[in-house]
This record gives C-alpha cells, sequence and structure tokens, in this order.
C-alpha cells in the first residue's frame, strides 16, 4: 500500500483501513503494529463477520447503522459485503432503509458523509469554506 499516512492517522481513514486485513509487512511498514489485532484476518472471515452483526440486528434501521458504521471505518470492507449479496445488503443502504434513516436522522450518530445545501446556500463561499474540513485528506 502506497501512502503518507501511518499509524492511527491511516486506521482512521476510511478509504484506506482494511480493519485487521493488513498483512504482517504492511503492519511493520504502516506503523500500526500494536493498533489492529494481531490476527490477521481474511476477506471471507471478515465478510462472516459482518454478515452475522448485520443478522443480530432486528430492524432495517438498526442493520443500516451497522453498515454505515462499517462504511465510516474500513469502505473496502463495506463494499465487499454489498458485492457478497447485493439482494440482501442493497436494501439496507439504499431504500427503503435510508427513507428510515433520514425520518430518524436525529437519533443517529455518524461520521458526516456530505454536506447540507438548499438553494439558497448553494452560492455562498461561507458555506464553501465551511464544508471544506468535511472532506477527507488525499491518500
Amino acid at each position: 500500500m502506497r501512502t503518507r499516512l501511518r499509524g492511527a492517522e491511516l486506521l482512521r481513514n476510511p478509504r484506506l483501513s482494511k480493519s485487521g486485513a493488513f498483512n504482517e509487512a504492511e503492519r511493520e511498514q504502516l506503523g500500526i503494529v500494536g493498533l489492529v489485532p494481531e490476527s490477521i484476518d481474511s476477506e471471507s472471515v471478515q465478510l462472516e463477520r459482518v454478515s452475522r452483526r448485520v443478522s443480530a440486528r432486528t430492524s432495517s434501521f438498526e442493520k443500516y447503522l451497522e453498515l454505515a458504521a462499517l462504511q465510516d471505518t474500513d469502505e473496502t470492507l463495506f463494499y465487499r459485503v454489498l458485492r457478497s449479496d447485493l439482494s440482501r445488503f442493497l436494501s439496507l443502504v439504499y431504500t427503503p432503509a435510508v427513507g428510515a434513516a433520514c425520518l430518524k436522522f436525529g437519533e443517529m450518530i455518524a461520521r458526516p458523509k456530505g454536506s447540507a445545501t438548499t438553494i439558497a446556500s448553494a452560492a455562498s463561499t461561507t458555506i464553501s469554506r465551511a464544508r471544506a474540513p468535511w472532506f477527507l485528506p488525499a491518500c
């Protein structure tokens, strides 16, 4: 993996973090030894773990929150999970689960993934400057 990020900073970047899938050489090179569990998990082990966690949730909204939390920490695994069973997972991250999430937005604690814009505020340079820090830095 080629990146300037190291240690906890790398693990906090959902586009680069591979959770427990970093091999020993990557862990040394990236300065994450001791910051991730010692075991190295295969893709199939990670997929099974996520599948069990999602299945343990009772409502579509809770399942949506579980997958949103995964996307916040490990985007690669998030998309692998979606691809593993599109018919099962797509309805949890798209309509109708997202509609329910919008209705319960105030109950959610999540990392911002976008910005809120109205037609009136779209041209505001103050708003544009305020949004800039929310976007992830280049890898």
